[in-house]
């Protein structure tokens, strides 16, 4: 991602799953993806950390999901 600017985001819902999706740019695809899937669809946890289209975490919490972040993301502009 160039400078780290994330400029558009969208939400999305269906009877399977919500995510939250985050873009360089409208036009592109998502840099990165936060699902949180409907309860017992995945056994191995009900939330998933998707980067560039690919499944980089699952977990059972979203603090868990989320925690593949750490490190990773940083303020560009306060």
């Amino acid at each position: 991602m160039i400078g780290g600017e994330w400029r558009d985001y969208a939400i999305d819902q269906d009877q399977r799953h919500a995510a939250f999706s985050v873009f360089r740019r409208a036009s592109d695809r998502p840099v990165f993806t936060v699902c949180k899937y409907a309860q017992g669809a995945y056994p191995e946890g009900e939330y998933a950390v998707y980067a560039s289209g690919k499944l980089v975490r699952r977990a059972p919490s979203m603090s868990d999901a989320l925690a593949w972040f750490e490190g990773r993301l940083k303020l560009v502009s306060p």
